[in-house]
């Protein structure tokens, strides 16, 4: 998002409202195509099955709850996500996500300095919250818990030319392997003891040091046309993957079979039913609307534009 601000849009009025118009017209289209599905489902399976599932796929039984999915605003980053009907279950992560796109659109990483500001205090709040041994919602679900990436990402883009000479090691095979040795010990290590969240922040650090890579590695036509298809499938299949297990295990407990939330069984057999369905929604919709995206987007930023940003 820093990156675009920057490159694409700017910091003029002009440039803040198409910002933000293609950032709705990004996630509230496929958004209402997934709990469209989800009441679909919610009114054809029997109750048992949705409840069981997971525990905020039900409908609103208030306006205010009405008003919260059709919006995706669930809680302000405060506690109550957990109590509140989301038709689309991981929605209280867009909630978060249109906060800091609405900072980041207003300026909050515009220049270095405010960035280094903003990449410190998350840091600072990470720090509090691990030495007062406070619960994982306020290092995960939070808007202060979630402020730690975004800045990152914000980092990463004003000190690209470090990032990407220091992310070379990383984008070489022997760097891969090394990044994929500690995350799998990471992982084994997370599953034995969690020590104050410790293997998130490892988790985080690792998952950092890949994007340096990547960064340095760049990419060639195949792998940037294989990476852009991948993404386009990115935020349907988020949007969709909990109705896809719900119909799966509804479909499959007709034929005989028990599958169960988690399992190995069920992800081998949802995976594919996502995709289908992923792909359906960015068909259907994503696309069509990508071309009214395309109008609103202007071009590139110059460099003489960006000077004085």
């Amino acid at each position: 998002m820093t990156l675009i601000t920057h490159e694409r849009y700017g910091f003029t009025k002009t440039g803040i409202f198409l910002y933000f118009g293609n950032r709705i017209l990004k996630l509230y289209p496929l958004y209402i195509g997934s709990i469209l599905f989800t009441i679909v489902l919610i009114t054809y399976l029997p109750s048992n099955f949705y409840e069981k599932y997971h525990p905020t796929m039900f409908l609103p039984g208030s306006l205010l709850g009405w008003l919260s999915n059709l919006s995706i605003i669930f809680g302000l980053g405060f506690k109550g996500f957990e109590i509140t009907s989301r038709l689309t279950p991981p929605a209280w992560a867009l909630t978060v996500e249109l906060f800091f796109y609405l900072a980041i659109g207003l300026g909050v990483s515009r220049t270095k300095r405010i960035t280094v500001i903003w990449f410190g205090m998350s840091i600072l709040y990470h720090i509090i919250v691990v030495s007062a041994s406070l619960s994982w919602w306020w290092k995960y679900f939070s808007f202060l818990g979630a402020s730690l990436p975004f800045s990152t990402g914000a980092m990463l883009y004003h000190y690209r030319d470090s990032v990407t000479r220091l992310g070379f090691y990383f984008s070489t095979r022997t760097g891969l392997i090394t990044l994929s040795f500690f995350f799998a010990l990471n992982w084994w290590v997370a599953m034995q003891i969690d020590w104050r969240g410790a293997p998130f922040y490892i988790n985080f650090a690792i998952f950092s040091c890949a994007l340096m890579g990547c960064m340095a590695r760049g990419g060639n036509k195949k792998t940037k046309r294989l990476d852009t298809r991948l993404g386009d499938l990115s935020y349907p299949l988020y949007l969709i993957h909990y109705q896809a297990g719900l119909a799966t295990i509804f479909v499959s407990s007709m034929l005989g079979l028990d599958l169960q939330r988690p399992s190995l069984e069920l992800l081998a057999i949802t995976l594919p039913v996502s995709l289908l369905l992923a792909f359906s929604l960015s068909v259907l919709i994503d696309r069509p609307i990508e071309r009214l995206r395309c109008r609103l987007r202007p071009q590139p930023v110059t460099e003489s534009n960006s000077s004085k940003l």
